[in-house]
């Protein structure tokens, strides 16, 4: 299939272009810079600053599936206001704009969410009938638009999925900054070494994320 990957030199994206790969799809990516990401990933790459420009037509040509993984890192910095805007429209307008500039040839539409959308406190479980209140914390307020604005594909009949991920371990990302922590901590130092080689195993928790999305 032809399939368009945003934020697919994330963590998550660079793994996903990969599988997509060897999997026998035509895979090309938006970016804000298109030379390092098509030089890093190995694919055709179309420069896109969500903020200031509508998506590229020549990205758009033939595409079947629109991955939609963009979105400023929720894990390095502090979340000041400043910090924590970029980190909503960074989202919240780019899926707007893919929304809006899908071709006629799209079949699929695969947007990130994230786990943040339930309350997380209690022991109550939550399914996706779960509804976020009108007023919500940030992280369900992100992903409750995040979703919304995703959904808005299906009113031209192409099929919505948004997959609510928690905490990706693999090698880079979260684990790296959690290890150091744990190495402080003699009764769990052996567990942290256990995970730093697990990093290195050949299927990680991040790479079976990304058979989910495919």
């Amino acid at each position: 299939m032809n399939i368009l990957v945003t934020g697919a030199t994330g963590f998550i994206g660079h793994h996903l272009v990969a599988q997509l790969k060897q999997a026998g799809h035509a895979v090309k990516v938006l970016s804000r810079d298109a030379a390092r990401a098509g030089r890093k990933l190995g694919v055709p790459a179309y420069d896109w600053h969500y903020a200031q420009e509508e998506v590229p037509p020549a990205a758009l040509e033939d595409v079947q599936i629109i991955i939609q993984l963009m979105g400023e890192n929720l894990g390095t910095g502090r979340w000041t206001a400043k910090r924590k805007r970029e980190m909503y429209e960074s989202r919240i307008v780019s899926t707007r704009k893919l929304v809006a500039a899908a071709p006629a040839s799209l079949e699929g539409l695969v947007c990130g969410s994230a786990i943040g959308i339930y309350p997380g406190t209690g022991d109550e479980s939550y399914d996706e009938s779960y509804v976020v209140p009108a007023e919500a914390g940030f992280m369900q307020t992100l992903c409750r638009d995040w979703e919304t604005e995703a959904a808005g594909i299906e009113v031209k009949g192409v099929r919505r999925v948004s997959i609510r991920t928690g905490v990706v371990l693999g090698d880079g990302g979260m684990l790296d900054k959690l290890l150091p922590v744990f190495r402080l901590v003699p009764s769990i130092r052996n567990i942290s070494d256990n995970l730093y080689e697990q990093r290195f195993a050949n299927i990680s928790p991040a790479k079976r994320l990304c058979q989910g999305f495919i």
